[in-house]
């Protein structure tokens, strides 16, 4: 799902078009330079000698006042940084109080500012999402939140007129609230799990010709976050299920939104929900995840496909050399539909594109084939042992367990081919498709060599990838089969 983060730029880029579009003027507020002298004295541990109007002129007509100057589109998000990283981060106490309710009536009238630049509101909205009363004291260890900042956050997703780019800032900041911990027993289990609830179902792919591809695409950015956010809750009830089921299920959906819906399983508090008396069908839940795992290998199947073809017309299939010294693309296996007795190029021998088009491709797939695992088991890895989701809360001896633990055990076979190609065989793969370095791809991490137009045996201390788009294929298609066999029931 990290395909999402270029998501956000793309809509805060559509957004922020409108927003220029609609207003007639942009226009900054006045910035004092000469007050850049009191920033020590503003943010200065002790905080003797600054009085409340000092601070109130400082930020409102210097420190953020420099966000809505235009011109500094470019610098806006350096401003944040250091105001969150260092110049807040230095503070506490009664200090630190003050300058947080001063900086988040300042940044507040920002956001409110229709008239200020659409890069000093975005920036304003996260930074008030960032807000904390005590940081992080050890690395791993949660912030403490801002008291006042997550109801005003959900006031400005809820105001349906906010452009679109605060309403997904807003809704950001929210969710890192869900993942820091929300106090307010009545945000934590009512209001907040409706509003990501209401996002999924509204937001929920339409008639064909009622909404543009498009309009759908930005519907689905938001509600990423609307399942990210039941994620970060992970309070086990009938509506979150039904929720995160019926996304799983909708085969309009894309692919990348099913399985992370799906992930949202493994970290749901199933134990605390079920010891207070809750029932789940979980065999159905499983049975809908084994379904999901084989439309994931169909999805990629195809994806995978259009990309071996693709190249294949382009003829740019082999080596990364220059046109001057290139060879012939060499044609796709026949066991690829490719001519018979045809063969792909190496990894290694491929050009630059091919390699990033195959980086890309089985980095897919093991998003979201990991994530229906974890939904399963709740382990980053699917050679781990089961310590949450789905697959402990059913029997051991029910065929819906038996059925899952087979689907997890093909998934590791098909990343166990992804990471380290086919076995070697000298008498029919001499000189094949597993020509390239020896090195092991990190199971779930990225892929290593051809990256930047490199090409060749992948250096000692380089992760290099053995799989071309056939061996890719014949891996999916492997899976297929034994996913086929797991739903029919063959073996089980």
């Amino acid at each position: 799902m990290k395909r999402f983060a270029l998501f956000v730029s793309a809509v805060l880029l559509l957004t922020a078009n409108a927003v220029f579009a609609q207003l007639a003027v942009i226009k900054g507020w006045e910035v004092d330079d000469k007050l850049a002298e009191k920033q020590n004295t503003v943010f200065a541990k002790s905080g003797g000698g600054v009085s409340d109007a000092d601070v109130d002129a400082f930020f409102g007509k210097y420190y953020f006042a420099r966000w809505t100057k235009p011109g500094n589109e470019g610098d806006v998000q350096k401003y944040a940084n250091d105001f969150l990283s260092k110049d807040l981060a230095a503070v506490t106490g009664n200090v630190r109080d003050t300058l947080l309710n001063k900086s988040f009536a300042a940044l507040g009238k920002i956001v409110a500012d229709n008239a200020a630049p659409p890069a000093a509101r975005y920036n304003a909205v996260q930074t008030i999402g960032q807000l904390y009363q005590r940081e992080a004291p050890n690395r791993g260890d949660k912030p403490v939140p801002y008291s006042p900042v997550l109801a005003y956050l959900a006031g400005l997703y809820d105001k349906k007129d906010n452009p679109e780019y605060i309403r997904l800032g807003a809704l950001l900041g929210i969710v890192r609230h869900c993942y820091i911990g929300v106090a307010d027993e009545t945000m934590k289990n009512t209001a907040l799990p409706t509003l990501f609830i209401a996002l999924l179902d509204e937001g929920k792919p339409a008639e064909q010709g009622k909404r543009s591809k498009e309009e759908q695409e930005k519907l689905d950015w938001f509600r990423y976050y609307g399942i990210a956010g039941l994620g970060a809750l992970g309070t086990a009830n009938d509506k979150t299920v039904a929720a995160l089921t019926a996304v799983i299920e909708n085969v309009q959906e894309t692919l990348e939104l099913r399985t992370a819906a799906a992930k949202v399983f493994g970290d749901l508090d199933w134990k605390s929900a079920m010891d207070g008396g809750a029932k789940f069908d979980v065999q159905h839940i499983g049975t809908v995840l084994i379904s999901l795992m084989k439309s994931a290998s169909d999805t990629e199947i195809q994806t995978v496909t259009r990309l071996r073809d693709k190249a294949r017309a382009s003829g740019s299939g082999g080596g990364g050399m220059s046109s001057a010294m290139s060879m012939p693309a060499m044609d796709i296996g026949s066991s690829m539909g490719g001519s018979p007795g045809g063969t792909e190029a190496a990894y290694s021998q491929l050009s630059a594109e091919r390699q990033l088009e195959i980086q890309g491709a089985v980095q897919s797939i093991k998003n979201n084939v990991q994530n229906v695992v974890y939904a399963m088991t709740a382990t980053t890895s699917p050679a781990g042992k089961a310590k949450a989701g789905i697959l402990p809360l059913v029997p051991e001896k029910d065929a819906a367990a038996a059925k899952m633990e087979k689907t997890v055990k093909a998934a590791k076979n098909l990343f166990q081919l992804l990471d380290e190609g086919p076995p070697e065989d000298k008498k029919n793969r001499s000189g094949s498709a597993m020509m390239g370095g020896s090195e092991m791809l990190d199971p779930v991490g990225g892929s290593g060599g051809g990256v930047g137009g490199r090409t060749g045996t992948a250096k000692k201390d380089e992760k290099q990838l053995k799989v071309n788009f056939a061996v890719i294929l014949e891996a999916l298609n492997t899976f297929g089969a034994e996913l086929d066999g797991v739903i029919t029931g063959r073996g089980t």
